[in-house]
């Protein structure tokens, strides 16, 4: 495990956490009008998630990376159950989006974790 990959994913973890409970996150009035945005948000935020996590965690096997991939989902239905007591409203879309990010994150990391083995002599 190394530092910088812990510190990256408190940082990354903070972010999400702050961004996921605040009333207005900024800039939200701005990406209002755009399509989708609040989906793409919570898909691509835990895709890094999960790719932090798995980094941080330093995990070799498939069922380990896998047991990081659940607990990242499982921070952001946690974050989700949360926000009613923030002023903001629990969404199925927001936990399945979180959901198929890590999914994404997840692939991300494997596959980035095999490109690395065989590119290493």
């Amino acid at each position: 495990m190394r530092i910088q990959n812990v510190a990256c994913l408190l940082l990354w973890s903070a972010a999400v956490t702050i961004l996921s409970l605040l009333r207005h996150p900024p800039g939200a009035r701005a990406l209002a009008a755009l399509p989708g945005r609040d989906f793409m948000g919570h898909l691509g935020a835990y895709a890094v998630l999960c790719v932090l996590a798995i980094r941080a965690v330093g995990t070799g096997t498939f069922r380990s990376r896998l047991r990081v991939a659940a607990a990242a989902a499982a921070f952001g239905v946690l974050l989700e159950l949360v926000q009613p007591l923030t002023g903001r409203a629990f969404e199925w879309s927001d936990v399945l989006a979180d959901g198929l990010g890590v999914a994404i994150g997840l692939v991300l990391a494997i596959a980035v974790g095999r490109v690395r083995r065989t590119a290493m002599p």
